[in-house]
């Protein structure tokens, strides 16, 4: 299995890939939430979240369907039976705030 599984699948596309995501509503993601598209449809499961404590929003990491990563289009986590407004977001989560920091630094 080893190398050549692993060649194939990035030269075919992965079947999934691992995210970061910010949800906009209350709520914290959990390992094992499910990850909605915005047509109702399941597009990947949670696999890390809580509340980051310097920005204190909640964010996670979870592995999505290949296919159906969009950073532009809302995504939803299933908390408790409802389901919670998110965005894709590039990692790390605080680099725009890190860069601030060290130019505020700097002066």
């Amino acid at each position: 299995i080893g190398k050549n599984a692993i060649d194939s699948d990035r030269k075919n596309n992965p079947s999934k890939k691992l995210v970061g995501f910010t949800l906009t509503e209350k709520g914290i993601p959990r390992s094992g939430y499910k990850i909605f598209n915005s047509n109702g449809n399941e597009i990947g499961t949670v696999t890390s979240g809580s509340v980051s404590p310097s920005t204190a929003k909640a964010i996670g990491l979870g592995f999505i369907k290949y296919n159906k990563i969009d950073y532009k289009k809302s995504i939803f986590v299933k908390i408790r039976n409802k389901k919670i407004k998110g965005k894709l977001s590039k990692t790390p989560f605080i680099w725009k705030l890190l860069k601030c920091v060290s130019l505020l630094i700097t002066f």
